[in-house]
């Protein structure tokens, strides 16, 4: 699998999340069941709802998960402007801005907050225990006290996706493309708690 298909299987799974999260599509047994009902409806069928999207830091790859995340629920009906009021701010890449933006969020009462990178996860989830939130771009879940040991979340209303891609399928590239590759440097920042997980993994 290619990253690129593995980073629209996450976009879909995310956007699905703050569908089913935000009771816009029925409970099924089926993702197929689901999907196909899904289609079949027209934004004009669906009730207005309202979602809120913060991440840490306009950037292409993040920007490109939001924008996924709302052509997927386009696909299912909710098209912003029409059915669905979408609030998006940015942090800008202040953690303290990411804070601030969170209780915004609390306070605006959305349907779902979805929270883009682990900064923007972590002041979303201290922000609220009642209103759904949905995660992604988020490497290390466990170390940033979303998820328990288990896999279970810490909160009733958080749910997500792990961005962190299996490294055995890059150290076979790699291999592949130099077959008496023996070291592998790696450049990494040890105050990102995300960067410094992928060292240890």
């Amino acid at each position: 699998m290619t990253i690129a298909s593995t980073l629209r299987l996450s976009l879909y799974g995310v956007a699905l999340s703050a569908i089913s999260t935000l009771g816009l599509i029925g409970c099924s047994n089926s993702s197929t069941e689901t999907t196909a009902t899904a289609e079949n409806s027209t934004a004009t069928d669906k009730p207005a709802k309202s979602i809120a999207i913060t991440q840490i830091v306009e950037h292409p790859s993040l920007d490109d998960m939001r924008r996924g995340i709302i052509d997927e629920l386009a696909d299912n009906g909710y098209v912003e402007g029409q059915n669905l009021t979408v609030n998006f701010q940015s942090a800008q890449g202040n953690t303290a801005t990411a804070g601030q933006i969170a209780k915004q969020f609390a306070g605006d009462n959305p349907d779902a907050i979805v929270a883009i990178s682990t900064p923007s996860a972590q002041s979303v989830v201290a922000a609220t225990t009642t209103i759904p939130i949905i995660y992604t771009a988020v490497s290390d879940p466990l170390g940033a006290k979303l998820i328990t040991a288990d896999g279970k979340p810490f909160q009733s209303n958080l749910t997500g996706l792990s961005s962190q891609l299996p490294l055995e399928p890059q150290l076979d590239l790699l291999q592949q493309i130099k077959p008496d590759l023996k070291t592998i440097g790696y450049v990494y920042s040890q105050v990102r708690q995300t960067q410094c997980h992928c060292v240890r993994t």
